[in-house]
């Protein structure tokens, strides 16, 4: 096999090589190839590591060694190698993040302070909610003072707590991972999605020269839209199976899915008559694109007669009524 003669060959010139700093690259080219192609795990491991003892600042060795780590089963021993990765740097090493729910993530970890780096996933998650409650009294500053810093600031602030608390992430599964939304939102995206509703009511409560501007407009818009898809998701997560694995469960979600899309987009469409502070015509239509694309693409992929019944009949509906009550309106 040319892959094990290759790794044949890597070892004769690591016994050759003398610089510390070549030696290291040939110890993660070795280290690479047993992870990849051979499948030797614990020698890959044992190069990586020889290879960052040489070479601290090795980042194809260290991003190598997060990858191999996560392969592993062993949740002690992956915290334990990333302490002593920590431990021996040289300067400051950047964030190491493992994007599971029960996993630890490495945060910002110093040298002299490794086991300072490490927090549980879901208290890093509520950190970074709570930029969404700021967003909240930003935005409720740039309704009272009209700056268009503020309202910079407060869509900034909302939309990095909305996706590093994972609620946006979450919502895009909810609608469109094929499998279905998976478990339970995190309670930081909770947190989130009640700021964002949080801040259309107020905003809707306003009086009407606070909201008179295109640009405040614009941002209290897009909350909108946001809460109105986190909504939504609750809902499909709610009635729809949590992982679907089978043709059935496939079809089921597919057809929910349409059902809480077919929802929203009428419910948008008739409270455009009764909501005068914001232009919710420009989310009706969007909705209407998702709904209708996602029924070419999944429901006639995985639904059987019934259920593609429901579904035509969902957007046969939304293409009925949606118009209709736009058109209605003053």
């Amino acid at each position: 096999d040319r892959h094990a003669e290759l790794a044949r060959v890597l070892r004769l010139r690591v016994e050759h090589v003398e610089e510390p700093r070549d030696r290291a690259v040939l110890l993660f080219r070795l280290g690479e190839l047993e992870h990849e192609y051979l499948g030797d795990l614990e020698s890959a491991l044992d190069h990586y590591e020889s290879a960052l003892e040489l070479h601290p600042g090795l980042v194809p060795a260290i991003w190598a060694l997060e990858r191999l780590v996560i392969a592993l089963d062993d949740r002690e021993r992956q915290v334990m190698l990333f302490r002593g990765l920590l431990a021996g740097s040289e300067q400051p090493v950047a964030c190491i993040v493992i994007e599971r729910s029960d996993s630890e993530i490495f945060w910002d970890g110093y040298p002299a302070q490794p086991d300072a780096c490490l927090l549980p996933a879901a208290e890093i998650r509520r950190q970074i909610a709570a930029a969404g409650i700021v967003g909240l009294v930003l935005l409720w500053g740039a309704l009272r003072l009209d700056r268009l810093s503020l309202r910079l600031q407060a869509g900034a602030y909302l939309a990095v707590a909305g996706g590093g608390s994972g609620l946006f992430k979450w919502t895009f599964r909810a609608f469109l991972d094929p499998t279905g939304p998976g478990a339970a939102p995190d309670v930081a995206a909770l947190i989130v999605l009640a700021t964002l509703c949080a801040g259309v009511a107020h905003y809707l409560t306003r009086p009407a020269e606070q909201t008179t501007g295109t640009k405040i407009r614009t941002l209290a818009l897009g909350l909108s839209g946001m809460a109105v898809l986190g909504l939504g998701a609750l809902v499909v997560w709610a009635l729809g199976p949590v992982k679907a694995v089978g043709p059935a469960e496939l079809a089921r979600l597919a057809v929910g899915r349409t059902a809480v899309l077919t929802i929203l987009t009428i419910g948008l469409a008739w409270s455009a008559r009764r909501v005068s502070g914001l232009d919710l015509r420009a989310l009706v239509y969007p909705l209407l694109a998702l709904a209708t694309l996602k029924f070419l693409f999944e429901d006639l992929a995985v639904g059987h007669p019934l259920t593609l019944f429901l579904a035509f009949m969902f957007l046969g509906t939304t293409f009925i009524l949606a118009p209709r009550l736009l058109k209605v309106n003053p």
